[in-house]
């Protein structure tokens, strides 16, 4: 992201990811994180949390 307020609410969305059930598969908890990024997204300042790049480091951060 492109300012330290940007990367928290990213690493928000890490850490509430990685506090799903392990039941949860992988693939619902990657569709729950890009709805929270593509969502975070629309708000002013934050435009980038959709890009590829911060998507490929979330992804990375949360599918084992």
């Amino acid at each position: 992201m492109f300012s330290a307020k940007g990367d928290r609410k990213v690493q928000e969305i890490v850490y509430a990811a990685s506090q799903f059930p392990r039941s949860t598969s992988d693939e619902q908890v990657w569709e729950w994180a890009q709805v929270q990024l593509l969502t975070l997204s629309d708000r002013k300042g934050f435009e980038e949390a959709f890009d590829t790049d911060v998507r490929d480091q979330v992804h990375s951060a949360i599918v084992s």
